[in-house]
């Protein structure tokens, strides 16, 4: 856990990540994240990393990967550790910034992957990020499909919005279909 957090960290910055991205760091998190899927803290710590090297450059690296995958399971494996559901969400909101990550992430899942976050971890900061992913993997009409899709979005997000006062809940509540 500590390498994959030290990892996050460094890549807080411009120039921490056009490092790591130099030295192949996202293999070495990905590899982190295959070799301990039982451990929350390394599952934690490689999707915050992942979060941090998709941006700016890093997509097309972190979309070639199959990092996105790897957040899905990290999310699934662990529906109870906050931190793996907070930094999961974090890293899907992350890639979803853009429309080639929206688009790929939504194909491999990750819509479903986040809605669960809400679901099954009642934690303000793990409603926000799976809010904030939401919002950017419900940009275009696949992901908000994806959402309409899934057991009772509307209420899920109404509830959300309510209990935490989550305002991109409502709004993201108001775009699915009636």
């Amino acid at each position: 856990a500590g390498g994959c957090s030290a990892l996050a960290i460094l890549c807080e910055s411009q120039a921490g990540r056009r490092c790591a991205q130099g030295k192949d760091a996202l293999a070495a998190v990905l590899r982190a994240l295959a070799a301990h899927p039982e451990a929350p803290a390394v599952q934690a710590s490689g999707c915050a990393a992942i979060a941090n090297l998709v941006l700016e450059e890093g997509e097309a690296a972190v979309l070639a990967s199959g990092a996105i995958g790897a957040v899905i399971k990290a999310l699934a494996a662990h529906p109870e550790a906050v931190a793996v559901q907070a930094k999961g969400c974090l890293a899907l909101g992350n890639i979803a910034g853009g429309d080639a990550g929206e688009a790929e992430a939504v194909r491999c899942g990750a819509v479903a992957a986040a809605f669960d976050a809400l679901r099954f971890c009642n934690d303000a900061k793990v409603a926000e990020e799976a809010v904030d992913a939401l919002s950017n993997l419900t940009a275009n009409p696949p992901g908000l499909a994806a959402l309409a899709a899934t057991d009772a979005p509307r209420d899920m997000l109404e509830r959300v919005a309510a209990a935490h006062g989550i305002a991109d809940a409502t709004a993201l509540a108001g775009r699915l279909p009636a």
